[in-house]
């Protein structure tokens, strides 16, 4: 395979204080090389021996970068993406290592995108196409310090406003505490459902951006955050699933669990959807802070299946759409979500600041982009949408809500 080294070699007094400057040093009998941080060193100086062969090892060349020079990859490097590619199928014609620490291979037959991307992330590297069909571009990338306190005090915050929003539905601690309780089960257990998912995806990934705005219902999201940039686009849409399949599940077994409890007095309107509806018309499930508990967590889960990016419904629409397309779905599903909130003013902007602002990856970005699509996430993805839509006219409960007019009674469920 033949190689090309960065380009653009420079004396070392010409260069300007903005840049660094980095040796690169190569065998004169194999095809072994190293960078290093220039120590003043000039072209063609012997620097000892070659590690491969035995041979005389030469400074090749000066050249500027913007990168740190730590982040150049080693001839090992090299030689093990080299090794990943053609493992994953891919048939390597030439690479090239560029001065902003990038390499850049030339492929003539593409191969398994999904097994590239794992092994890559495991050697702590990410890969992206460039321009036309036939180059990947594949770099280091830099593992992230420890976690700051605030994101865990972000997820403090979750349990801390469930407690609130059940106050406000039953004005009494107890029932808030229970409420919150099981409430804060069904958003965990979605959470840890989701990393996991993320885990096997070989995203690395870190504790989440919880984002909690209350007041009852309120809007609870999340934010996966990983160490690698996603490679897959298909790995997008898996971790979407998992969400909105295991919020919607977690979320409906409590409404069912709460079958079993009394009835608690609800202070505020409580909309049906079609699922609640269905569940309680067969079942006659009363309101408690359990059942309240499982219908805010479908409540939760159908504003995640909105076409947002980057909560789950928007990481199944860029499955199939480019970043553009999202950019819009997620700018008229935010205002639309924040319409719906109108009660609570903050609800409506911090969703709309936050999630039409978050960074859409470009559409060159994933490996996979080019690949046939199932269409199984898109059915779901609707099917959530439409069953847990809300607020929706299917009716009212509990029965004994005190604050309903005596001419809207024949809203509620018998």
């Amino acid at each position: 395979m033949r190689r090309q080294l960065p380009l653009e070699p420079v004396a070392a007094e010409k260069v300007e204080e903005e840049y660094e400057l980095v040796t690169l040093l190569a065998c004169d009998d194999c095809d072994y090389f190293e960078f290093k941080p220039h120590d003043h060193e000039v072209v063609y100086e012997r620097k000892g021996k070659c590690p491969e062969c035995g041979g005389t090892l030469l400074v090749e060349g000066v050249f500027r970068t913007n990168a740190d020079p730590s982040m150049f990859p080693s001839y090992k490097d090299v030689k093990s993406i080299e090794k990943a590619l053609e493992g994953a199928g891919y048939e390597v014609k030439e690479f090239r290592i560029r001065e902003d620490s990038s390499v850049v291979f030339h492929y003539e037959r593409k191969g398994d995108a999904r097994r590239l991307a794992r092994k890559l992330a495991e050697m702590k590297f990410t890969a992206e196409p460039e321009g036309k069909a036939g180059r990947l571009v594949v770099q280091r990338f830099e593992v992230p310090e420890q976690e700051p306190g605030w994101l865990v005090l972000l997820g403090i915050s979750v349990p801390v406003f469930a407690y609130l929003g059940g106050w406000l539905a039953f004005g009494s601690t107890w029932a808030a505490v229970e409420f919150a309780l099981a409430f804060s089960a069904i958003y965990f257990g979605k959470e840890i459902v989701k990393l996991w998912v993320a885990k096997v995806e070989g995203l690395r990934p870190r504790l989440p951006f919880f984002l909690a705005v209350p007041p009852f219902p309120g809007a609870f999201s999340s934010v996966i955050r990983s160490e690698v940039r996603p490679m897959l686009v298909e790995s997008l849409c898996r971790i979407g699933v998992a969400g909105l399949v295991s919020g919607f599940l977690l979320s409906t077994a409590t409404f069912l669990l709460g079958a079993v409890f009394d009835h608690t007095p609800v202070r505020m309107l409580v909309w049906h959807n079609l699922w609640t509806l269905s569940l309680s018309r067969e079942l006659g499930i009363v309101a408690n802070p359990i059942t309240l508990a499982g219908w805010a967590g479908l409540i939760i889960t159908w504003l995640s299946a909105l076409p947002v990016y980057p909560l789950e419904g928007g990481y199944i629409v860029r499955y199939y759409y480019d970043t553009r397309t999202v950019k819009w779905f997620s700018v008229m599903s935010a205002f639309f979500q924040g319409f719906l909130h109108w009660y609570h003013i903050a609800v409506a902007t911090v969703i709309v600041l936050v999630k039409i602002t978050a960074k859409l990856p470009s559409d060159r970005s994933f490996l996979d982009d080019d690949e046939s699509k199932s269409w199984l996430p898109a059915l779901l993805l609707v099917s959530l949408l439409v069953l847990l839509i809300s607020p929706a006219p299917f009716g009212l409960w509990p029965l004994e809500h005190t604050k309903v007019p005596h001419d809207l009674q024949w809203l509620f469920l018998k």
